[in-house]
């Protein structure tokens, strides 16, 4: 290990010496973790592997949390973070990225970096301040268009007004907006796919970019610093 992983170990409570894992018992919980050392050839980087395992047996945890530190460039990637779906709303995933925040303020991270996929994943990390590059952004549309959930003269009624991911993610219509973009599809039918995908809210309207964004796989970046980090905080302290 070098100085830099075994600093970053260090602060996480890693107990020296450790063999290919250890064990921690928080909240009644065993928690199995695991390090490795990896290499990024991209990056020309050596990257540490911190991996969480949670509940259930060792061979299908309950939880499962993996990121990934690159110490050079400051950067943690959040390469998975499993939650079984009776866990799912109930602020778990909250409750750790909050202790988190703090720990990586002090290492001096710089930026963050995900896969946005899993389920809810490709929307909820676009809400709460996750960006994507242009060229990214541009790509997910055209997947988006590929699924045919709507047909594309629907789509582009108001594709070319979204400047990136973020807005994407915050677009809600009205009744009404629906019927003026979406004429290819009757309200029935939307009404009732936006109610199975929980896009719909208690008012009745339309959660446009969560819809749309479900299920997506882009790549996404926040840096720890502005305006989108500090909401991103605002989101997670929120109770």
């Amino acid at each position: 290990f070098s100085n830099e992983a075994q600093q970053f170990i260090k602060k996480l409570k890693v107990p020296f010496p450790f063999k290919d894992y250890f064990e921690a018992t928080r909240h009644d919980e065993t928690t199995r973790f695991t390090v490795d050392i990896d290499y990024d050839p991209s990056e020309d980087e050596e990257v540490l592997v911190l991996s969480s395992h949670t509940g259930g047996t060792e061979g299908s945890p309950e939880i499962e949390i993996k990121r990934e530190y690159y110490p050079k460039s400051k950067r943690i990637n959040l390469d998975s973070f499993y939650l079984p779906l009776h866990l799912q709303d109930k602020g778990y995933a909250k409750d750790k990225i909050k202790k988190a925040l703090p720990i990586y303020e002090k290492m001096g991270i710089k930026k963050l970096t995900l896969q946005a996929n899993m389920d809810v994943g490709g929307y909820t990390w676009a809400r709460v301040g996750f960006s994507a590059t242009p060229k990214e952004f541009n790509r997910v549309k055209e997947a988006i268009k590929k699924r045919n959930k709507f047909s594309p003269r629907d789509l582009d009624s108001f594709w070319g007004r979204i400047k990136d991911i973020n807005e994407l993610s915050r677009i809600v219509f009205t009744r009404d907006e629906m019927l003026k973009n979406f004429k290819s599809r009757s309200i029935e039918s939307l009404e009732k796919e936006f109610k199975e995908n929980r896009a719909l809210s208690s008012d009745g309207k339309f959660k446009v970019g969560k819809y749309l964004l479900l299920g997506e796989f882009w790549s996404g970046e926040m840096e720890l610093k502005g305006r989108n980090y500090e909401d991103f905080k605002k989101y997670i302290n929120e109770g």
